[in-house]
């Protein structure tokens, strides 16, 4: 597991006065930033791809922030979910997605 250093994330919201009401707006940004990552996969390198997934899920990290959720909540809900993940069926072949349990 990636240990994140999320004391920068909060002091990023922080200093830059972030709070609920800035939730419609960093929806946006995650929605600018998934679509530079989606433009990037066609194109670009594997590198740049790098960058801009880093950039979809630091958006993320400050939503998550924003709403004032706790990094032990957030550790938690993410072990939870690839729980169940992993007992998903195992994919048909590649290209495919993973079936719903």
């Amino acid at each position: 597991m990636v240990n994140l250093n999320t004391d920068m994330i909060d002091f990023f919201v922080e200093k830059q006065e972030m709070g609920i009401e800035d939730k419609r707006m960093q929806l946006g940004c995650i929605e600018e930033e998934l679509s530079e990552l989606i433009s990037v996969s066609l194109i670009e390198t594997e590198r740049e791809e790098l960058k801009e997934a880093i950039d979809v899920l630091v958006t993320v990290f400050v939503y998550l922030k924003i709403l004032g959720f706790k990094w032990s909540e957030v550790e938690k809900e993410f072990e939870r979910k690839m729980v169940i993940n992993m007992r998903k069926p195992i994919r048909e072949g590649k290209g495919t997605k993973v079936k719903k349990e």
